[in-house]
C-alpha cells in the first residue's frame, strides 16, 4: 500500500522544537517505510538542527509564510485616532495581497506535488484551506473524466490548545479559537499526542470525537542506546557528590523557567545542587539576570541548544521540566530511556499519561517550593533505572509507526 504513495509534512520549521523533531523523525520513519514522503517548512529549512533528518525526506521550499497576511495591521499601534479608518483600510488592502501571495503558492504546491496525505502541524486552518481550494481546483480541471483528486488532510496537534491560546490577548485568542472551529472539522482526521490533548481540543473546538484519536510520538528506537553514551565533558558532572539536574527546552514563557529558577534557589537551601539548560530563546538575558537576582548565577549552566541531551541526562540521572503547560514532551520519555529521575510540573497535557504509576514526581505548575520538594527527594531517593527504561518503550518507533501507518492507509 505504501509504495508510490505521497505524503506531504507541512510545518513551521525543522528544528529544534519537541513538535519538529517528531515530525521529523516521523517523516523519516514513514519514508523508510516506502512512503514519498517530503517536508515543507514554512519559517525555516535548516537542516542544520535537524540531525535526525532521512536522506529519504525530501525538502521543499519556496511558499510564503501566512504571518505576512497580519504583519501590516502592526501600523495600527502607533496610529493617532482621527487615523484609524485610513490606516485599517489600508493595512486591509495590503493583508489581502499578503493572502493571495502566500496562500497562492501553497495551493499551487499541493495542486504540483499531488500528494495522497497531508500532515499538518502548526499551521493547520490555513493548510486545511488551501488544501481544500487545490481540491477544488484538481476537480474542476478533470471534470471531463469524471475524476476526483484530493489529498487527504490529517491535522498533527502537539499542545494542549485551550492553555496555549490562553497565552493570547483576548482578541487574539478569540480570532485562533473561531479560525480552527471553522476549519479543524474540515479536516480529514485528526490526531493529538495524548489522550489529554485530545480531550480538550474536542470540548474547545467542538470536534466531534470520532473523527479525533491520539497516538503517541515515536521516541526511542535503534541506535537510543549509542546516543545516550555518547562521551561528553562537563565539570560539574564529574564531581561526585554533586546533584545536578538537566531541563530541557526552549527558552520561552511555556517552559516556565522562573518557577526552576525559584526551585533551585530554594533547593540550594538544602543541598549544594546544580542546574545544566540545554535550549535556547529570546527570553535567555531575561533568566539569567533572574539567576543572578535568586543568587543561582554560579549554580546555572545555559548551554544552549544541544543536538543530542541524551548523554546529559544520562550522566546526572537528575531531570526537571517546569513548563505550563505540553502535549507529550518529548524530553521526558527521553529522560525515562535515559534512566533518570524525573521531577516534572503536573501541566496540562500529556505529562501524566507519561509518568502515572510511579515514573516520575509530580508538582503543581507554577509552584517553585513544591517543585523544590520534588527535586530534593529524587536526590535522596532516586527511581529504579531499569524500571525507567522500560516504561520509556512504550513510546517506542515501533510501536507508533505501525498506528500512524494504519492511520494513513486509512486515509488513503
Amino acid at each position: 500500500m505504501s509504495s508510490g504513495k505521497k505524503i506531504a509534512v507541512i510545518m513551521s520549521s525543522l528544528g529544534p522544537g519537541g513538535a519538529e523533531r517528531i515530525m521529523t523523525r516521523l517523516a523519516g520513519l514513514l519514508a523508510e517505510r516506502g512512503f514519498e514522503v517530503s517536508i515543507l517548512p514554512l519559517l525555516n529549512s535548516d537542516t542544520s538542527v535537524a540531525p535526525e533528518l532521512s536522506p529519504k525526506v525530501r525538502i521543499d521550499g519556496g511558499v510564503g509564510h501566512y504571518f505576512a497576511i497580519a504583519r501590516p495591521f502592526k501600523r495600527l499601534r502607533g496610529a493617532k485616532m482621527y487615523a484609524l479608518p485610513f490606516v485599517f483600510a489600508s493595512a486591509a488592502l495590503e493583508a489581502a495581497k499578503n493572502l493571495y501571495k502566500t496562500f497562492a503558492p501553497l495551493v499551487s504546491y499541493i495542486r504540483r506535488t499531488a500528494p495522497d496525505v497531508i500532515l499538518t502541524t502548526h499551521y493547520n486552518s490555513p493548510v486545511i484551506f488551501a488544501a481544500k481550494l487545490a481540491g477544488r481546483v484538481r476537480e474542476r480541471e478533470r471534470e471531463r473524466e469524471r475524476e476526483r483528486e484530493r489529498a487527504s488532510v490529517v491535522v498533527v496537534e502537539h499542545i494542549h490548545l485551550s492553555t496555549h491560546f490562553a497565552e493570547f490577548s483576548r482578541p487574539v485568542r478569540w480570532f485562533y479559537t473561531i479560525a480552527c472551529r471553522i476549519f479543524y472539522p474540515l479536516a480529514d482526521r485528526i490526531v493529538c499526542c495524548s489522550r489529554g490533548v485530545a480531550e480538550d481540543l474536542c470540548a474547545l473546538l467542538h470536534v466531534k470525537r470520532s473523527k479525533v484519536t491520539h497516538i503517541y510520538n515515536p521516541v526511542i528506537g535503534p541506535g537510543f542506546d549509542d546516543k545516550a553514551d555518547q562521551p561528553i565533558v562537563h565539570p560539574w558532572l564529574a564531581q561526585p557528590g554533586i546533584p545536578v539536574f538537566v531541563a530541557v527546552g526552549q527558552l520561552n514563557r511555556q517552559k516556565d523557567y522562573p518557577t526552576l529558577l525559584r526551585a533551585l534557589a530554594i533547593l540550594r537551601k538544602r543541598i549544594d545542587a546544580r542546574l545544566i539548560v540545554l535550549g535556547r530563546g529570546a527570553l535567555l538575558p531575561e533568566l539569567q539576570s533572574l539567576a543572578a537576582e535568586l543568587g543561582v548565577d554560579d549554580s546555572v549552566d545555559w548551554l544552549g541548544f544541544v543536538p543530542n541531551p541524551l548523554p546529559y541526562m544520562k550522566s546526572s540521572g537528575l531531570f526537571v521540566l517546569s513548563s505550563r503547560f505540553e502535549g507529550l514532551p518529548l524530553v521526558i520519555i527521553e529522560a525515562l530511556a535515559a534512566g533518570a529521575s524525573i521531577s516534572v510540573t503536573d501541566s496540562p497535557g500529556g505529562v501524566r499519561e507519561i509518568v502515572d504509576g510511579g515514573y516520575g514526581r509530580l508538582s503543581p505548575v507554577g509552584d517553585p517550593e513544591a517543585l523544590a520538594d520534588s527535586m530534593y527527594e529524587n536526590i535522596l531517593h532516586p527511581f529504579d533505572k531499569a524500571r525507567q527504561r522500560e516504561r520509556a518503550e512504550c513510546f517506542s518507533e515501533e510501536r507508533s509507526l505501525a498506528e500512524w501507518v494504519r492511520l494513513i492507509e486509512e486515509a488513503m
